[in-house]
Parts: C-alpha cells; sequence; structure tokens
C-alpha cells in the first residue's frame, strides 16, 4: 500500500541525508511524492527548493525534470505541428514538448514548474492544461 511505500521512502531519504535540513518540510514531501500528489513549493529564490527536489529525485532514483516558467511563452507548451495524412479533415496534431515525451516514456518522474508564479498568466495557463 501507498503508505507502506511511503515508510520505505522516509527511510531512504534518511539514509541518503547531506546536509541539515527541516525534516518535517522534506518529509511531507516525500509523502506527496509518494502518494503522487502535485506540491506547489513557495519560498524566496535561493532557499533550497530546488536543492530538495534534487536531492530526493537522486534518493528515490527518479528522473527530475525542471522547466522555467518565466523564461517560456504560452506556445511553447501547446507543441509543434505535426504534418498528418489529411489535415483539411483531420487537422493538424501538435506534438508536445520534448520534456514531457521523456516524462511519459519513462512513466515516472518529479516535473518541477520553476518560477511558475513570475510567470504571465498566459504561459501559467498553458503550463497547467499540459500538465493537468
Amino acid at each position: 500500500n501507498r503508505l507502506d511505500v511511503a515508510a520505505d521512502l522516509l527511510a531512504l531519504l534518511d539514509a541518503t541525508t547531506t546536509e541539515p535540513r527541516p525534516d518535517t518540510q522534506l518529509e511531507a514531501l516525500t509523502l506527496a511524492v509518494a502518494a503522487d500528489l502535485p506540491v506547489l513549493l513557495l519560498g524566496e529564490p535561493g532557499i533550497g527548493k530546488t536543492a530538495a527536489l534534487t536531492q530526493l529525485a537522486a534518493a528515490l532514483d527518479l528522473p527530475l525534470t525542471t522547466v522555467i516558467a518565466s523564461v517560456h511563452e504560452p506556445s511553447d507548451f501547446s507543441g509543434l505541428p505535426v504534418p498528418g495524412d489529411d489535415p483539411a479533415v483531420q487537422g493538424v496534431p501538435m506534438a508536445p514538448p520534448d520534456w514531457a515525451v521523456r516524462l511519459v516514456r519513462e512513466g515516472r518522474g518529479l516535473l518541477f514548474l520553476d518560477e511558475l508564479s513570475t510567470a504571465p498568466p498566459a504561459v501559467q495557463a498553458a503550463l497547467l492544461r499540459l500538465v493537468l
């Protein structure tokens, strides 16, 4: 069950700690990952959000994909047009971004939408459409 998996993940995390950290926050993050729940990390730049996710991904042997939302345009997340056999009838399908394809192929992983709160609302909406 998921609680057993979470307990195993927390034990692994305790065994791989390399620097002091607020245990309760990283434990909560680990439990959320084990439960396959989205997490919103808020904080000033430089407080260790990326470092915590990098440490967690390494401890859990999960690929970590970081997308810096504030440097993208909404069209970056809608994909590129892929010509089909009959675009007039079938429309033109859009290929998702490479990072999204890699995550789907892996079947598991962590996606960090960095600087999402500082991105324009149109970029936020495009990203959330892609991941929800």
